[in-house]
């Protein structure tokens, strides 16, 4: 009687299998007006040599309280406002770190920072994470060149991943072009090859490879892009991104001269979704200097 159960016994999983495994999903940025969320982006740059005395590593912290606008064109305002900025500079010349919160002012050279606390940006982003504007008050865009190497929209870019347009299936693969990488490579999007690698009820898991253009030459110098990719969670109820990750990581060789030294640059950035009582976790990791561990959770 048992064994002649077991074939029904499998169907049954295997129907309850597909149900629980959506056919199509729509990957969509929750976008609705008046639906307020915030988020938290992370940037950990750095540059490493032969010779260890001239490593180098910058890391940004900043925590962002985003509410959902009015819609056009199918592109919406969403207004973001930088509630929290920590900053961790380790090189050869100085070892420097910013804390927005900080009850002691800073007064080094990262002091022109507190200029961007409780700044707001108004993006201009559609449903697929198309980053159509970042409008920030002008002496910021100076700023953020200076600091990140960029404009604002490599930062949003983060959170706001690249999603398809057409419904999609485990497997699936779509085009799309980002602009996470900035204008350190150039001013043009980066082509992204997309793809969904897992979907339940609740989350679809993405992964991304992304076309890194490759630094302008420069005499005596081969450049070489070593990885370029990433992955993020997408809750498919509200549309909103639980977790990102990206790493290019590239290396540059002197080919001249009798000094032909290799150095390996990294950038990794992380975007997270912060829920209310995450807060207190996220603000403790970004209270930690590089290369501590914080005790703080990912969302996902």
């Amino acid at each position: 009687m048992l064994r002649s159960s077991l074939p029904f016994l499998a169907i049954a999983a295997a129907l309850a299998a597909q149900q629980d495994t959506p056919q199509e999903v729509v990957l969509r940025h929750g976008l609705a007006a008046e639906q307020p969320f915030s988020f938290r982006v992370e940037i950990e740059s750095s540059i490493m040599f032969e010779d260890a005395k001239k490593n180098g590593s910058m890391r940004f912290v900043m925590q962002f309280a985003a509410k959902p606008g009015s819609t056009e064109a199918g592109v919406s305002a969403v207004a973001c406002t930088l509630q929290r900025l920590t900053v961790d500079v380790d090189s050869q010349n100085a070892k420097v770190r910013y804390d927005s919160q900080s009850s002691h002012p800073d007064t080094g050279p990262l002091q022109a920072l507190r200029e961007l606390t409780d700044a707001v940006f108004t993006l201009r982003v559609a449903a697929d994470g198309r980053l159509a504007a970042v409008a920030a008050p002008a002496p910021l865009e100076a700023i953020a060149k200076e600091h990140l190497g960029s404009d604002f929209r490599s930062v949003f870019a983060a959170y706001f991943v690249p999603l398809p347009t057409a419904p999609q299936r485990v497997g699936s693969e779509w085009t799309a072009e980002t602009r996470l990488f900035g204008t350190r490579v150039g001013d043009k999007e980066t082509p992204v090859l997309g793809k969904t690698i897992a979907v339940t009820n609740s989350q679809a898991e993405l992964s991304y490879a992304f076309e890194a253009p490759m630094p302008p030459e420069r005499p005596g110098v081969r450049f070489e892009i070593r990885q370029s990719d990433g992955k993020a969670t997408v809750d498919l109820k509200n549309g909103r991104v639980l977790h990102a990750e990206a790493l290019l990581l590239a290396r540059a060789t002197r080919t001249q001269g009798k000094d032909q030294e290799t150095a390996t640059s990294q950038m990794r950035v992380r975007a997270d979704l912060v829920l209310p009582n995450d807060a207190a976790a996220t603000q403790q990791r970004a209270a930690t200097p590089a290369g501590e561990q914080s005790p703080s959770k990912t969302v996902r």
